[in-house]
C-alpha cells in the first residue's frame, strides 16, 4: 500500500481526536488539572503522554498536507503545535518542561520541512517568524525546576505529619520522629542546597550544564545516609543541554524566516547575517552556547542557520535534519534553507548530500 494511503488510513481513524485538537486554534489559555498528591513524589501525570501523542499526531496531518501541496493551513497548524507546548509551560515538573522542550523542538522541525516544499509568501513567513519569537525562550525549565524545589520540601513536611507516620507501629515510629528531626532535617537541608543551586542555574541557563552534571557526581558522592536526597535530587545536566539546542533551533528557524524574506526581496542570500539588520531583524539571535550570534553558511545555493551547541565547536553547519544525507553525528544544531530549485522533490533528489561550506 502507497505511504500516503496508510497516512491518511491512520489520520481518519483518529479523525476525531484531531477535531478536538484543532479547537486549540481558538485557545485563550488554561491548564490541566493537577492535584499534588499528599505524598509529593507520588503525584501523577498522565496528561504528558497524551500532549506529546496529540503533537505527533498533529505534525503528520501537517506533513501530510503539504507533501499534497496544500499550504492553506500551515499557519493554524504551526500556531496549534505551539499550543500543545504551551499547556504545559507552568507545571511545577522538570519532565513537563522536558514534553515542552520535545514538543517545541518537533514544532521546528516541521518549520523546516515546510519550508522544504514550497517558496511560502513573505507575509507567512512573518507570521511563522512571531510565532517563533514568541516561543524564544531563555528557559522552559524555569517552572519545573522551581516546582520541584517546592515538591521536595513538602515531601518531608508529609514524612513529618500524621498522615504518614501513624501508619507505622510505636516502636517504627519512635525511631522515624528521631530521624525526621535529626539526621532527616540534615537530608533536607543538604538537598535544598543543591535545589537552590538549580534555581541559579535556570536563571543562567548557560551555566547549567556544567551545574547538572556538578550537582550529580555530587549527589552520587554523599553517603546513603542522604537517602531523599540522594533519591530525588538529579542530574539535570542534560536537561538544559537539550533546552539550549531548542532554544538555538527556534532563533535559527526565526532567523531562517527572515533570510528567506530577503531571498524572495533580493532574488539571492546575503552574504552575511548582518545584510538582515534591521530591516528583517532587529538583530542576529544569539547562540545561547556561547552568547554570540548565530552562524552562516551556503553550500549549493542552500543556506544554514546554526549553533556551535555543546562542544562549543564550529563544525561549519553541520546540522541534524529530516534531509538524508544530513550527519547523523551532527554537532552544530540548527535550520537548513534548500534553493528554490530543490523544493517540493522527493528527499533524495532535493538533498545534494555535501557538506556545508566554513561559518561566515
Amino acid at each position: 500500500m502507497e505511504v500516503d494511503q496508510l497516512v491518511e488510513d491512520a489520520l481518519r481513524r483518529w479523525s476525531e481526536e484531531l477535531a478536538q485538537i484543532n479547537r486549540l486554534i481558538e485557545y485563550e489559555g488554561g491548564r490541566f488539572p493537577l492535584t499534588i498528591a499528599p505524598n509529593p513524589l507520588d503525584t501523577l501525570l498522565p496528561h504528558l503522554s497524551q500532549v506529546r501523542t496529540a503533537a505527533r499526531l498533529k505534525s503528520l496531518e501537517t506533513i501530510h498536507r503539504i507533501v499534497l501541496g496544500d499550504m492553506a493551513y500551515v499557519r493554524d497548524d504551526i500556531e496549534i503545535m505551539f499550543t500543545l507546548g504551551r499547556l504545559v509551560e507552568d507545571e511545577p515538573s522538570v519532565i513537563s518542561a522536558l514534553v515542552r522542550i520535545a514538543v517545541d523542538a518537533l514544532t521546528v522541525s516541521i518549520i523546516e520541512q515546510v519550508c522544504a516544499q514550497d517558496i511560502l509568501e513573505p507575509d507567512l513567513l512573518r507570521k511563522l517568524e512571531a510565532m517563533l519569537a514568541a516561543a524564544d525562550l531563555d528557559s522552559r525549565l524555569y517552572w519545573g525546576i522551581l516546582g520541584e524545589r517546592a515538591l521536595f520540601v513538602e515531601s518531608f513536611r508529609w514524612m513529618r505529619s500524621d498522615a504518614y507516620t501513624n501508619e507505622l507501629d510505636q516502636e517504627a515510629k519512635t525511631g522515624l520522629r528521631w530521624g525526621i528531626y535529626k539526621g532527616f532535617l540534615h537530608d533536607q537541608a543538604t538537598g535544598l542546597v543543591f535545589w537552590n543551586r538549580y534555581v541559579q542555574a535556570v536563571q543562567a541557563p548557560s551555566t547549567g550544564p556544567r551545574v547538572g552534571d556538578t550537582i550529580g557526581a555530587e549527589v552520587s558522592a554523599l553517603p546513603d545516609v542522604y537517602l531523599i536526597t540522594k533519591m530525588v535530587v538529579p542530574d539535570f545536566g542534560r536537561a538544559f543541554v537539550l533546552d539550549m539546542k531548542t532554544t538555538s533551533q527556534i532563533r535559527a528557524a526565526r532567523t531562517a524566516m527572515a533570510l528567506e524574506r530577503y531571498r524572495i526581496a533580493h532574488g539571492r542570500w546575503p552574504d552575511t547575517l548582518d545584510k538582515l539588520v534591521p530591516e528583517y531583524l532587529a538583530s542576529i539571535p544569539l547562540d545561547p552556547f556561547d552568547g554570540r550570534p548565530l552562524r552562516y553558511s551556503l553550500k549549493d545555493d542552500a543556506a544554514f542557520i546554526y549553533s556551535i551547541s555543546e562542544n562549543l565547536v564550529d563544525n561549519s553547519g553541520e546540522v541534524a535534519s529530516f534531509h538524508p544525507s544530513a550527519p547523523r553525528d551532527a554537532t552544530d544544531c540548527g535550520f537548513t534553507l534548500l534553493p528554490p530549485a530543490r523544493r517540493g522533490l522527493p528527499a533524495d533528489e532535493a538533498d545534494s548530500g555535501q557538506v556545508p561550506a566554513a561559518g561566515k
